[in-house]
């Protein structure tokens, strides 16, 4: 899995990235916390310090951070996490 692009969005707290994948059927879904049912990257992405939820829809996920952290100090790690999926 790779990240194709990053967009900023209207909420300075949350980046919307572009994957090259599909996530399988068409529901959308929202993730706040790690869970065994999650898919892997998912979790993954929910264990990087101040990422505080995902919004996971057809070819993206909206990544929403905690306010006291800046997107300098993350958006390294949530591409690296992502891309580094098999």
């Amino acid at each position: 899995m790779r990240v194709l692009q990053i967009d900023a969005t209207p909420n300075p707290d949350s980046m919307k990235l572009t994957l090259d994948f599909d996530k399988e059927g068409s529901r959308s879904s929202t993730y706040d916390r790690v869970e065994e049912d999650n898919p892997k990257f998912i979790n993954d992405l929910l264990q990087i310090e101040g990422v505080r939820s995902l919004f996971h829809a057809i070819n993206f996920v909206t990544v929403d951070k905690k306010p006291d952290y800046e997107w300098e100090q993350l958006i390294d790690q949530v591409v690296d996490t992502i891309d580094n999926q098999e």
